[in-house]
């Protein structure tokens, strides 16, 4: 099994070397300090992983902002919903 971090380093081969976060505010890159809002990014694709640590699910998202940054947000547990996340992406997905 592959695990996450194959992954991780695959995308980051990819251009998608910043790393995101969501919080309160929007969506932050770790890698910058910037926050952007859900109007200032695009998510590209979205891979549901399994761990393999007692089937956890994580997933991760692929992102592209309107200014040029490209990176990745994990979402850690998708059997456990992060209620802030889901509703950040679901904004993304109704901007469209």
């Amino acid at each position: 099994m592959r695990t996450p971090k194959f992954y991780k380093e695959i995308l980051k081969s990819l251009g998608f070397s910043s790393l995101f976060k969501i919080n309160n505010h929007g969506l932050e890159s770790i890698t910058t300090g910037h926050i952007y809002s859900p109007d200032d990014i695009k998510v590209l694709n979205s891979y549901p992983l399994e761990t393999g640590a007692g089937n956890q699910m994580i997933c991760i998202y692929t992102i592209e902002t309107k200014n040029g940054e490209r990176g990745i947000l994990i979402e850690e547990d998708i059997k456990k919903p992060n209620k802030v996340l889901n509703t950040f992406i679901n904004s993304i997905e109704n901007e469209k």
